[in-house]
C-alpha cells in the first residue's frame, strides 16, 4: 500500500519492504597467524613464570585463563608488545614498522581494560586473529588484493610518480639554445 502518489523510498522503509543490508560477516577467517600468536603468548607467559606448553593449545582452548592459573590482565602489555613486534603481516598495505606500531597502539588500548581471565583461551586468540584480518581488509580498501580492479586516485598518483619521464620536451623545441652539440646529443639519447 502506497502512501504517496509516487513510489518513494520513505514508503518502502516505513512498510518494511526495503531490504537493509546485513552487517554480519559469515566469512571464515584464515588461521595462518594463530600458531604464531599462540607461540608468542605462551612463551611470554613462560617468561613470567607460568608453565604452559604451546603444543597443548587445543586442550587449553575451551578453558578459561583462571582455570589455567593465569591472571591474564597482568601480562597484557608485554604480550601485546611482543605480538606487535614479532608478527609480520605480509598481506597488509602499510610498511611493517607502521603496521606494527598502529597494531600495538590499538590492541593495547583494546585489551588493556578487558577482563580476559574469565574468558576462554580460544576467545583471545580468535579475537586477535580476527583483528589482524580485519586490519588487513581495511588496509586493502576492503578489496581482494589479488584481483586487479579500477585503481583509486591514490594508487594512480603513486604509479604515475614512479614512472620515469620518457623524454625531455624542451630538447625537441625549435629554439636556438637546442642547436648546440650537447643539447643535440641529449635529444638523441632521449628520443
Amino acid at each position: 500500500m502506497n502512501h504517496n502518489f509516487q513510489n518513494v523510498c520513505e514508503d518502502h522503509v516505513k512498510l518494511g519492504s526495503y531490504l537493509l543490508p546485513t552487517r554480519e560477516s559469515n566469512k571464515l577467517l584464515s588461521q595462518k597467524y594463530v600458531p604464531e600468536i599462540v607461540n608468542i603468548v605462551y612463551s611470554q607467559l613462560g617468561k613470567a613464570g607460568v608453565k604452559l606448553d604451546a603444543s597443548k593449545y587445543e586442550e587449553h582452548r575451551d578453558l578459561t585463563w583462571e582455570e589455567l592459573g593465569v591472571k591474564f590482565e597482568d601480562h597484557v602489555g608485554e604480550i601485546m608488545l611482543n605480538l606487535s613486534k614479532n608478527i609480520f603481516v605480509t598481506e597488509h598495505k602499510f610498511r611493517p614498522a607502521i603496521e606494527q606500531r598502529k597494531r600495538y597502539q590499538l590492541t593495547n588500548s583494546l585489551y588493556a581494560g578487558a577482563n580476559l581471565s574469565k574468558n576462554t583461551v580460544g576467545l583471545f586468540f580468535d579475537s586477535y586473529n580476527s583483528f589482524l584480518w580485519r586490519s588487513i581488509e581495511r588496509s586493502n580498501g576492503f578489496r581482494e588484493p589479488k584481483i586487479v580492479g579500477k585503481q583509486s586516485f591514490a594508487e594512480k598518483s603513486v604509479e604515475d610518480g614512479l614512472q620515469p619521464p620518457t623524454s625531455i620536451p624542451e630538447l625537441f623545441k625549435d629554439a636556438p639554445e637546442n642547436k648546440n652539440l650537447i643539447n643535440r646529443i641529449m635529444a638523441y639519447m632521449h628520443s
